[in-house]
């Protein structure tokens, strides 16, 4: 009876060890450059690069109570990244800088500027769908935040 019960823990522990062992995560290599904008402990915006992909994920303030997040994502070819940094970046010192808009078949990705308390140039990520309706917009981004998400 005891050599039966013991076979039979053993059996179970080796099934549930075999189990674990298949559910665990194998990293992604192609995963690569996360960063993260943290304000009190919640994640205000992300970005990573898979592949040849980027993605930027930012938590939506059109409706901030349910904690949802939106994302674009655009494909690197020839340091798109970057450029679109620059780009965004060169309005900052504008005295009053239109919108860079990118569109895509679901709509439209804008960076919008806003002034701060302190008469700061800040811009906001903010997606609309193809009937031009705001869908999503993220909380006001410094040009820190911006360099920080689109260098990876």
């Amino acid at each position: 009876m005891i050599r039966g019960l013991t076979i039979a823990c053993l059996l179970i522990l080796f099934s549930t060890s075999i189990a674990f062992s298949q559910d665990q995560a194998k990293p992604d290599l192609n995963n690569r450059g996360i960063a993260k904008i943290i304000e009190d402990d919640v994640v205000l915006a992300k970005s990573f690069k898979q592949g040849a992909v980027n993605t930027i994920a930012y938590l939506n303030q059109l409706e901030p109570e349910l904690k949802g997040y939106a994302s674009f994502s655009f494909e690197e070819k020839g340091n798109t990244a970057e450029k679109i940094y620059n780009l965004v970046r060169g309005r900052f010192h504008e005295e009053s800088p239109q919108p860079i808009s990118f569109t895509s078949p679901k709509g439209t990705i804008k960076f919008e500027y806003g002034l701060s308390e302190t008469d700061s140039v800040w811009v906001r990520l903010a997606q609309y769908d193809v009937n031009n309706r705001l869908e999503a917009y993220s909380v006001y981004l410094s040009p820190e935040h911006l360099k920080q998400l689109l260098e990876q």
